[in-house]
């Protein structure tokens, strides 16, 4: 956030309360961790653990085909955050 932004964020309304923008982040950022952990102990043991298993003893090609999709496209999506990262950093965004 801007130090503008920052300043708008704590510019009191009408009615004399602060704003809870800064509060709305906060939860929005406590939720990054939640929803990590979710898919790290929850979602993949539990749900694609099982259902990738099932599909390597039956299908064993079509499972691997669908694992190198993935990769790439989760490799691509990494490169596209990077280039993000560094284009906003000088100022190119």
């Amino acid at each position: 956030m801007t130090e503008q932004g920052s300043r708008q964020a704590l510019r009191p309304s009408a009615g004399g309360m602060v704003s809870l923008s800064i509060m709305n982040e906060a939860a929005r950022l406590k939720a990054k961790p939640v929803i990590f952990g979710l898919m790290l102990f929850v979602i993949e043991p539990f749900i694609v653990g099982p259902r990738l298993e099932e599909t390597l003893r039956s299908e064993p090609a079509r499972a691997l085909r669908r694992i190198e999709a993935l990769r790439w496209i989760l490799l691509l999506l990494s490169l596209l955050v990077i280039a993000a990262v560094v284009a906003g950093l000088n100022g190119w965004l």
